[in-house]
């Protein structure tokens, strides 16, 4: 029995997660080999789009099991599903756009403005700094504005580094379908 229990516990805990973890990044790995193949741009924003969409999902998943809403003996995860691939869409396709509308008052298109310099850069430092900035306080075990700052200068070496050398390159979340 204690052999049974032993095999139960290392298929919940270790074989399962581990299987679901790398169908996420093959998932993510394909979706930025097929964007880039047709698009011929890398959208590096791809896996924190990914990690948007499964935050909505897990988040409605609760909702919903709170609400006793459920598909009967199928996952209620699997009700959130599209849900969540709605809010990924959201997400990419009205950021920029209502981001420009907002700063310059409806005058100038999204299209026009993502390609010129405060535009082009605006979502790739912010996300890539707090992206960043949690990777470093998540090893330190402790944020501070020191390591913000060390965030912000390392996402500005990275933009610069992408994006000088290519002239075709628009850092995410600029480029679009």
């Amino acid at each position: 029995m204690d052999f049974l229990n032993a095999l139960v516990t290392l298929a919940n805990f270790v074989i399962v997660p581990a299987l679901a973890y790398g169908s996420q990044l093959a998932l993510g790995a394909l979706g930025v080999t097929l964007i880039y193949g047709i698009l011929r741009f890398s959208n590096f924003a791809h896996s924190d789009t990914m990690a948007f969409g499964t935050m909505v999902v897990v988040l409605l998943t609760g909702v919903f099991q709170g609400w006793g809403v459920g598909l009967g003996p199928l996952p209620t995860a699997l009700l959130a599903l599209p849900f969540g691939m709605m809010a990924c869409m959201a997400l990419m396709l009205l950021t920029g756009p209502i981001l420009a509308w907002i700063v310059t008052g409806g005058e100038t298109p999204y299209r026009v403005l993502r390609a010129t310099a405060p535009w082009k850069y605006l979502g790739f430092a912010l996300g890539g700094t707090v992206m960043t900035f949690g990777l470093i306080a998540l090893s330190q075990h402790r944020p501070s504005w020191r390591l913000a700052a060390l965030a912000f200068v390392a996402t500005l070496v990275i933009a610069l580094l992408y994006d000088l050398p290519f002239d075709n390159l628009l850092l995410p979340p600029n480029g679009d379908f």
